[in-house]
């Protein structure tokens, strides 16, 4: 088992990158050399790691496999573990194998998460209509009606519900799904919800946002936690 120490502020934890074959189940556990992960409320995640190349040959020729394939062969996901919890989950969406100035081969590989996934998805030539209805119940709507379709099924599922005092009307024709939902949410309009994507791939609607306005702390001014809506962790 490979272990990378990774320190940040005045913590030390065990951090974790397994490969899973989404449709066998089988997950292989891979030595990283950095991994860069951002999260951003209402807009999803992504990650890029930075592998060596020639440690992950090896383990991919163990398994009868090359490195190119042991990523891409099909659908993959990475699984990040911080002492021993899984943090997070995305799904590999780009691979690049470079040579540095001293002919050592390194590998990079960038993924998204379920949500970015959308992206790639839209509402159909026939117009789907939203008659005065709460925003807030609108993105399970079109993700669950995407996952009925032939081979969607993203394994999203519903996690907690909410409602605003907001109401809609939307005619959606050909409409990106991903790029719909974060247009209705408080990403683009004030005092609609919030929504992310939890580790069981749960969508979560928060309204009228996720958090809470917290007490002051010492000499600090209080927070409100959503405006926090952004962070990056880097392990190298």
């Amino acid at each position: 088992m490979s272990r990378h120490i990774l320190k940040y502020l005045t913590m030390t934890a065990l951090i974790q990158v397994f490969v899973l074959n989404v449709a066998t189940g089988d997950i292989v556990e891979l030595p990283f050399e950095s991994i860069n992960h951002v999260e951003e409320l209402n807009n999803g995640k992504n990650a890029t790691i930075e592998f060596d190349y020639s440690a992950v040959e090896v383990i991919a020729d163990k398994y009868g496999t090359t490195v190119k394939d042991l990523f891409t062969a099909t659908f993959r996901e990475i699984q990040i573990y911080v002492d021993g919890v899984k943090k997070w989950r995305v799904v590999i969406a780009e691979y690049n194998r470079s040579k540095d100035a001293e002919g050592k081969y390194t590998l990079t590989i960038g993924a998204v998460d379920y949500f970015s996934i959308l992206q790639k998805r839209r509402t159909g030539l026939t117009t789907v209509n939203f008659a005065a209805v709460d925003p807030a119940t609108i993105p399970w709507s079109l993700i669950n009606a995407s996952q009925l379709l032939t081979s969607g099924d993203l394994g999203i599922t519903v996690g907690a519900t909410d409602t605003t005092a907001l109401s809609v009307t939307l005619a959606l024709k050909n409409a990106e799904i991903r790029q719909t939902i974060i247009d209705l949410s408080n990403y683009k309009q004030l005092n609609s919800f919030d929504f992310d994507l939890d580790i069981d791939n749960k969508l979560n609607i928060f309204a009228p946002t996720k958090g809470s306005l917290r007490q002051t702390l010492s000499s600090m001014k209080a927070i409100s936690w959503p405006t926090l809506s952004k962070f990056r962790w880097s392990y190298l």
